[in-house]
């Protein structure tokens, strides 16, 4: 029986504009040849270098994406490839993939089914991070078929989340391992090997105990807790609308509506002002904590000077009246024999001093 899907397939480019990224008409050629770089917004023509090129199709009613790589002209020729391929398949003929391997499944195909059951057997947060891997995965992979797939292009798509996306390096290691799930579901294993994996280094979050919080906000003033408190419940608040937004886009994006970027930048703007408050929490916990050494250590000094003043032979340490006594006559008699010395040494000078006077004046007498 003939396949009734659509056997218009559209070239789109995904390309930067004021509302985010879309996906924009390409312009062609009186000759049907793509314009490189040309696309088509709000009716006017713009150049945009960057972005990918898609080709854009319907299989059973479902809009379906695949990315085609940056080249205008090989992202032509791959349109109209699919485009005899849908029309093969509607007349109800075999259609023998490029590489001549019967009975493959197109990525597009796979990576819409495998969403599928996941939205029936996941959770929508578990379903987003798969959404979110697979379009960044078919957007830095050129292949049309799921058996296609090389080690290569996992270490691409590696280095394109790396690179290009400005990932860091747990979230890049948390989309390769849900596409590696993917391909996983699809028969495909043993692809890369261990140090094929994206590296990242695992931040061992501080704990603290009820004991240590009581501690803490006690060691807090009025001001430093009301500081606190109002930034605890900003978090919570900016965490509700994340996850609104994230509802609103999990919905759009089923029912493939343009307003389904709008709300995954809310999203991400709602994290970002989430992990600042946060960061903002850590740093006045640390302020705290620093503050509370500091008060103990000048209530140990305080302590220290308290128990000297109390004491103040601990300040000079008393002396006896025999020892007083001893040590003012040792002062006193050696004051007597040094004035003793001092007058003998002066008199033998005075004498010394007189006779050689005497004798120069009275020489001649």
């Amino acid at each position: 029986m003939p396949n009734t899907q659509s056997k218009e397939v559209n070239l789109t480019k995904r390309v930067q504009t004021g509302k985010g990224m879309r996906y924009c008409p390409v312009v062609l050629a009186a000759n049907g040849r793509v314009k490189p770089d040309l696309v088509i917004i709000n009716g006017q023509r713009e150049r945009h270098p960057e972005g990918a090129y898609y080709l854009e199709w319907r299989e059973r009613g479902k809009r379906v994406r695949l990315s085609v790589g940056k080249d205008a002209t090989d992202a032509s020729s791959r349109r109209q490839r699919k485009e005899a391929e849908l029309n093969a398949l509607n007349n109800g003929v075999a259609v023998v993939p490029d590489n001549g391997d019967n009975g493959h499944r197109s990525l597009a195909a796979a990576v819409a089914e495998f969403l599928d059951e996941t939205k029936l057997t996941k959770k929508p947060k578990t379903l987003a991070a798969y959404t979110t891997a697979l379009n960044y995965f078919t957007e830095s992979c050129p292949k049309l078929y799921v058996h296609d797939i090389e080690r290569r292009d996992m270490l691409k798509f590696s280095a394109f989340l790396r690179d290009e996306k400005n990932q860091a390096p747990r979230s890049v290691y948390n989309k390769f391992e849900n596409v590696m799930s993917f391909l996983k579901a699809n028969g495909i294993r043993g692809l890369v090997g261990k140090n094929d994996w994206p590296r990242y280094t695992e931040e061992e979050p501080e704990i603290y105990e009820q004991a240590e919080l009581d501690k803490l906000f006690k060691a807090c003033d009025g001001q430093e807790e009301k500081d606190i408190q109002p930034l605890n419940t900003d978090a919570d608040i900016l965490e509700k609308q994340r996850s609104a937004a994230q509802d609103n886009y999990l919905a759009y994006q089923k029912s493939n509506s343009p307003l389904a970027h709008r709300y995954e930048a809310a999203m991400d703007e709602a994290k970002a002002r989430i992990d600042t408050v946060r960061n903002t929490i850590r740093g006045k916990d640390r302020d705290v904590q620093e503050r509370m050494l500091r008060v103990k250590e000048l209530n140990e000094d305080q302590q220290l000077i308290t128990d000297r003043l109390k004491d103040p032979g601990r300040l000079r340490p008393r002396v006896g009246f025999d020892a007083f006594a001893t040590g003012l006559v040792n002062h006193v008699v050696a004051f007597i024999l040094l004035s003793l010395a001092m007058a003998i040494v002066v008199t033998a000078i005075d004498r010394a001093a007189l006779s050689a006077f005497f004798e120069n004046v009275f020489d001649g007498f």
